[in-house]
């Protein structure tokens, strides 16, 4: 994905090496010519744990869910891969985070199964360290589909802001078919 301002790029990259398990995760950042690139914390940042990294609204940072003491946690680091950082050590961290420029608040997905798939749209404040749920959706009914089935029909959230940042846009499927939403927050965020 590009940088605000597309002055960067954020590539992640999976590879399967024979006789090993796991993904083999590794990000990077790059110019968009392809120069300076730029390898963003592996082990033990990375871990097996964790996921969803997206440029921070500032377009000079990373924010990443990392499982750090066992639990998940949003953190930030340089687009250079310095200056690591966990930002809110009592909020747990979760599905695809998009922060805003300011870097106070966060939105974020999150998802309950009981036979169907609900998206939980977060918001999170880190100035008060508080979050409140803005919205729980049904999105893809599981139940009438085999496994593998169900697995491909997953649908994400990934909610992100609007330019402005008051608005946030996300995906679900309450009917069965995949739709965009966008929720107002001006009131909230100012």
């Amino acid at each position: 994905s590009c940088s605000p301002g597309s002055t960067r790029i954020l590539q992640v990259s999976r590879c399967l090496f024979p006789g090993e398990t796991g993904a083999n995760t590794m990000v990077f950042t790059f110019n968009p010519d392809g120069s300076d690139i730029r390898l963003l914390p592996t082990n033990p940042q990375w871990g097996t744990d964790g996921g969803h990294p997206n440029w921070h609204g500032d377009g000079r940072h990373i924010i990443r869910n990392i499982a750090v003491a066992g639990k998940t946690r949003l953190c930030q680091w340089r687009l250079d891969g310095t200056g690591f950082r966990v930002l809110s050590e009592e909020i747990e961290g979760g599905g695809h985070p998009r922060i805003e420029p300011a870097g106070r608040w966060v939105v974020t997905d999150a998802f309950e199964h009981d036979g169907a798939q609900w998206l939980t749209l977060r918001l999170i404040d880190l100035k008060t360290q508080r979050e409140q749920r803005l919205c729980r959706i049904r999105t893809i009914d599981r139940r009438p589909l085999k496994d593998d089935l169900a697995k491909v029909r997953r649908l994400d959230g990934h909610p992100t802001w609007s330019r402005d940042y008051k608005q946030v846009l996300f995906q679900a499927a309450p009917a069965g078919r995949r739709q965009l939403f966008v929720m107002d927050l001006g009131k909230i965020v100012g």
